[in-house]
Order: C-alpha cells, then sequence, then structure tokens
C-alpha cells in the first residue's frame, strides 16, 4: 500500500523508516514527544525532510536531526538534558 503527504508518495516501509527515525532521535534527545508538541512537530518535519533528501539510513536520519537541534538555538534540546 502507497501513502500519500501533499505532493510526496510514502510507502508503509518508508513510513515505518522514518518513524523508527523519530524515535530514534527522540531518545538521542531525550524528548518525550508526549510532552514536547512544539518539538516533536520539528523533530518529525526535520525527519521528513532528511528522507525526502535521500537519507535512507535510520541512524542517520536520527543523528542528523540530534545536531540540526543542537544548532538551532531557538529550540530546548540543551535546555532539555539531551
Amino acid at each position: 500500500m502507497v501513502l500519500q503527504r501533499d505532493d510526496k508518495t510514502y510507502s508503509r516501509n518508508d513510513w515505518e523508516l522514518m518513524r523508527r527515525a523519530y524515535c530514534t532521535a527522540c531518545r538521542l534527545l531525550n524528548r518525550d514527544p508526549a510532552t514536547d508538541d512544539e518539538g516533536a512537530k520539528r523533530l518529525a518535519r526535520d525527519v521528513l525532510k532528511l528522507f525526502d533528501c535521500g537519507v535512507r539510513d535510520e541512524w542517520a536520519i536520527a543523528v542528523q536531526v540530534r545536531e540540526a537541534e543542537y544548532a538551532n538555538p531557538s529550540s530546548n534540546a540543551r535546555s532539555s538534558g539531551g
């Protein structure tokens, strides 16, 4: 089955890889998506962007998302203990 988001089309395997990368990024940053809605949305957008740029390794996506959070002075990455 193929699922669509805006003008992009993703397979179930694509979504599963992105989900795992997102969960790994949350763990690396010591974030709980249930209590940090804005941060969760930002992480999800970053995962999608990297996937759309051709990154298909879930660990590479998670690490790059973490690095982007640390590089972004407006994020709470540093204050969350991550």
